[in-house]
């Protein structure tokens, strides 16, 4: 929706379930097809674009002299944990993050909507006892009620709370390597890179890797 001019998106756009969608094909029948204008210009996209890069290279620059001057930069990391209806993966997730190697990083928990009891658990208890955790650690929960965001709108108002220079994201079923957000950064400041992934190794269970370090294989 972010890349569609605002007066454009509700007629080109549906909800994601099926009678939005079937109501918005008897549309596109009647009425034809609307071609939705771009939230931004061309000339501000490519003034964006420029912008971006020349941003890129001058942090490739910092980071060149920093090294140089032998100097650490630490720039802080936001990690945005989406979550739905799965209280023991984010615990581990959690875990996972307090076994990281790499500071200052803050961690941003988006539940999306999910339901007031898990099994045995009552979530309300369950998120009263992340607030006051979270509090000591200076991270964030933030709760979304109603209708689900699904996973991309969940990260995105996760976002909108991060306070770092670069933001990763997890869901609560990710279990991060201890010098996860470590490695990343040095990539980020060596390569001057905006954007970072990697390669990632499967388990399976309820439980976390035995050695979260160690290189697993699937079946």
């Amino acid at each position: 929706r972010e890349l569609i001019h605002e007066d454009d998106a509700d007629h080109v756009m549906f909800k994601p379930n099926p009678k939005s969608f079937s109501s918005f094909l008897v549309k596109i029948l009647r009425d034809g097809v609307m071609v939705a204008r771009p939230r931004m210009s061309a000339p501000a996209a490519r003034d964006g674009w420029s912008a971006f890069h020349r941003l890129v290279a001058n942090k490739a620059l910092q980071a060149q002299e920093a090294a140089k001057e032998g100097q650490e930069l630490r720039p802080l990391v936001s990690v945005v944990i989406t979550h739905y209806n799965r209280p023991h993966l984010l615990r581990q997730a959690l875990d996972s993050m307090h076994a990281q190697t790499y500071s200052p990083l803050e961690v941003i928990v988006v539940d999306d909507a999910s339901s007031p009891t898990v099994g045995d658990v009552n979530m309300g208890e369950y998120f009263a006892e992340l607030e006051a955790s979270f509090a000591r650690d200076g991270w964030r929960l933030v709760r979304h009620q109603g209708e689900s965001l699904y996973v991309g709108g969940a990260r995105n108002l996760g976002a909108t709370y991060a306070q770092g220079e670069y933001i990763m994201f997890m869901d609560e079923d990710n279990y991060a390597k201890p010098e996860e957000i470590a490695t990343f950064v040095k990539a980020a400041l060596g390569s001057g890179s905006a954007l970072l992934t990697c390669f990632v190794d499967y388990f399976h269970g309820v439980d976390p890797p035995p050695d979260p370090s160690r290189h697993l294989h699937p079946p």
